[in-house]
């Protein structure tokens, strides 16, 4: 794939509006892939283009320049191959896409574009835009790192892809039609996207251990040791298999059973893979899960507005849950990438444990949400502890998150010390902060004031050490 025009392909002239006055806008697809496959060169299929798709454009010129971008954007999109002697010919996704009816061939061409394409990713983008409320356009898209300039032309050929493949929703504006993504996908979004490393590694070891030995039921240590020799750096808890499993239960991919498989020792857990772990190529799934942009399915969150307004109702895991949202929308504001949730560290549990780059800088932050009720005020003893949990972890930023409660004064200004002798960087959103009504733009604005202070902060510490 082309990567000059950022995370979509480039293929601005690749669309079945543009091409198919003449030949129909359903058959676009199959007459290029096939014409592709047929061709001898380069050259003639340009000329063929020219011929039966761009003849209603005016110059000659701007015929043949559209009919270039048209191959560009077919190997962008990894449909068609050229040769060392530029010879063409379609891939093997083009060949199938080729030979399947209209319906389908979009269907089947949207799954691609999601999977191999960055189309994930491009989805991802308008669902964050959309959790806020608000509805995209092409520009705004361009902003968040999809393409290098505001007017790309990629990002509506993306869309009109996706669109007809019923992934986005019909008009103008950008819109996901969620249930139709997790359709599509098989639920492999769902459940791949927030997998750990060891997690992921051990799902792909026991697809291919179940294939290898044509078994059904698999046991869970050996697929442990196949997943050790498949990728050495894995360490999965051989003493706590069960825990490990129901955490992968719980995601959808795996089903315990209570057939106990007989070894060396006694009996050994067992379990068998679900349809959502076993639909999709491997290849495709280490893709879909490079794109998830914040380490968490978007797709699965409630908007924001929506979880501020009934954080304090219902039963506490339903509470917890939507604080645990609460922290990844904040790492979607922040930029952050998810590494893990619930994260077990040596003096306390990390909320969730999010990175990025920002710069020349690495960052690693702890969001730690505490939703205690608006009668208690939280002490720097308490706030000390928590900083006490991410010792030893390589963590420079710490965000707490209190939406129903406020931080003492004191606990205030301890705080602002901190982070001008340390080089760790705090921040806190509580009661006081948030507001009556709080919404997206009220936590940015306070989240760009801290870090405003806390780089001055910095700055005049630095200053004062230079001066003595």
């Amino acid at each position: 794939m082309d990567d000059t025009e950022g995370y979509v392909p480039y293929a601005p002239d690749l669309t079945p509006s543009t091409l198919g006055k003449a030949i129909g806008e359903d058959r676009v697809l199959s007459y290029l892939l096939e014409l592709a496959d047929s061709s001898p060169s380069k050259g003639d299929f340009i000329k063929q283009v020219v011929e039966d798709c761009l003849s209603h454009i005016p110059k000659a010129k701007d015929r043949r320049d559209m009919a270039s971008h048209v191959l560009q954007g077919l190997r962008n999109y990894l449909l068609v191959e050229e040769d060392e002697d530029g010879t063409l010919a379609a891939t093997p996704i083009g060949k199938r896409l080729a030979s399947l009816p209209v319906e389908e061939q979009s269907h089947e061409l949207a799954l691609h574009i999601l999977t191999d394409c960055n189309g994930l990713r491009f989805c991802e983008a308008i669902l964050q835009f959309e959790l806020r409320g608000e509805l995209p356009t092409m520009e705004d898209l361009c902003y968040v790192g999809l393409d290098r300039h505001p007017t790309s032309k990629s990002i509506s050929t993306m869309k009109v892809w996706l669109q007809r493949g019923g992934v986005l929703k019909p008009g103008r504006r950008y819109r996901v039609d969620r249930q139709a993504m997790s359709a599509l996908l098989g639920g492999a979004y769902e459940g791949f996207a927030g997998l750990s490393p060891r997690e992921a590694e051990f799902i792909f070891a026991a697809r291919l251990y179940g294939i290898q030995h044509d078994q059904e039921v698999l046991s869970a240590p050996d697929v442990a040791r196949l997943t050790r020799v498949r990728s050495p750096h894995t360490r999965i808890p051989s003493k706590s298999l069960q825990g490990f499993l129901k955490s992968l239960e719980e995601k959808g991919l795996v089903a315990r059973t209570r057939e106990m498989q007989r070894g060396r020792g006694g009996t050994r857990v067992a379990f068998r893979l679900t349809d959502t772990a076993a639909l999709l190529s491997e290849e495709r799934l280490r893709s879909l899960m490079s794109q998830v942009g914040v380490g968490f399915p978007v797709v699965r969150m409630r908007p924001l507005a929506e979880l501020l307004e009934n954080l304090d109702t219902g039963h506490a895991q339903k509470i917890g849950d939507a604080g645990e949202q609460l922290a990844i929308h904040i790492c979607l504001m922040l930029g952050l990438r998810v590494l893990g949730r619930n994260i077990r560290a040596p003096l306390a549990e990390i909320d969730v444990l999010a990175e990025r780059t920002s710069g020349l800088t690495y960052q690693r932050w702890a969001i730690q949400v505490k939703n205690i009720t608006s009668t208690t005020k939280v002490d720097i003893d308490r706030i000390d502890r928590e900083l006490g949990a991410v010792s030893g972890t390589g963590i420079t930023h710490v965000l707490f998150f209190l939406p129903r409660s406020c931080t003492t004064g004191y606990a205030k200004a301890e705080l602002l010390k901190k982070n001008a002798l340390t080089p760790l960087h705090l921040y806190v959103l509580d009661a006081e902060a948030v507001g009556d009504e709080p919404t997206a733009s009220t936590l940015i604005k306070e989240l760009e004031a801290q870090a405003k202070l806390i780089a001055q902060l910095k700055a005049d510490e630095s200053s004062r050490r230079e001066r003595h």
